[in-house]
C-alpha cells in the first residue's frame, strides 16, 4: 500500500495503515468517553480491513533463504549493497533499522546509508565478502525481537 507521504498508523500485529475513517471512529468514541485502547483500534481495523494477515517469514533459518540479497562490488564510494524483499522491508522496518545501526558499528564498516526502503548501501573495503555476509546474517538473526 502506498502512503503518498501521509503518516501511517501502526497497530501491533496488524501492520501499518493510513489513519482515515478508522482513526476518526476511534477518536469519536474516545470523545464520547468510551474506553479506548490498542485492542479497540485493532477491532475497528479488523471490521474495516479484515483480520490481521499472517506475519511474513522474515527470519532466515539454517534451511530458509534470507529475505535480502547482498551485492558486492559497485561504483562510487560504496562497495556493498543489501537489497531487501519489498514486503519484508515494509513489515520488518524496525528490524531493518536495527540491522543498519548495528552494521555501522561493525569493525571494518566505514559507512552505511539507507538509500530507500529496500536498499542499503555500505562501504566496507577492508572486509572480505564472506566476513561481511556473515556479519549481516548474524545481525539479522539477532534482531528477531526488535
Amino acid at each position: 500500500m502506498a502512503d503518498y507521504n501521509e503518516p501511517l498508523l501502526a497497530i501491533p500485529n496488524h501492520g501499518r495503515f493510513s489513519p482515515d475513517t478508522i482513526l476518526l471512529s476511534f477518536t469519536a468514541g474516545w470523545a464520547r468517553g468510551e474506553p479506548r485502547g490498542p485492542e479497540t483500534l485493532a477491532s475497528i481495523y479488523d471490521v474495516r480491513a479484515g483480520p490481521a494477515p499472517k506475519p511474513a517469514a522474515a527470519m532466515p533459518t539454517d534451511t530458509e533463504e534470507a529475505p535480502y540479497v547482498v551485492g558486492h562490488g559497485g561504483t562510487g564510494r560504496f562497495d556493498r549493497s543489501i537489497q531487501f524483499d519489498d514486503v519484508v522491508a515494509y513489515e520488518e522496518e524496525d528490524r531493518v533499522e536495527h540491522l543498519l545501526a548495528a552494521l555501522a558499528w561493525e569493525s571494518g564498516v566505514e559507512e552505511v546509508v539507507h538509500e530507500d526502503r529496500e536498499l542499503v548501501l555500505v562501504r566496507a573495503p577492508r572486509l572480505d565478502d564472506r566476513t561481511f555476509e556473515a556479519a549481516v546474517s548474524r545481525i539479522w538473526r539477532s534482531s528477531r525481537e526488535v
